[in-house]
């Protein structure tokens, strides 16, 4: 899933790396494992808060990379 996924974020910024290493589901440094609301954010359809104002922090800092990429998948 990351290989597809960082496919299409290569193609979409081909020479943003420091993006690549950001919304990469598995991480490698400083601690190595699967981010696991990047995972979710990648195979789901629609990506919402709780709350209006929850939904607008994931937009603009948690998952700003990704709503960056798909902007419709952020209700």
């Amino acid at each position: 899933i990351n290989t597809e996924f960082l496919e299409q974020v290569r193609e979409t910024w081909p020479d943003d790396y420091l993006r690549l290493g950001r919304m990469s589901i598995v991480a490698e440094y400083p601690e190595r494992g699967i981010r696991m609301a990047y995972l979710a954010t990648v195979a789901g359809i629609k990506v919402n808060g709780v709350a209006e104002l929850h939904s607008q922090l994931l937009r603009d800092k948690v998952l700003n990379d990704f709503a960056e990429l798909w902007p419709d998948k952020f209700t």
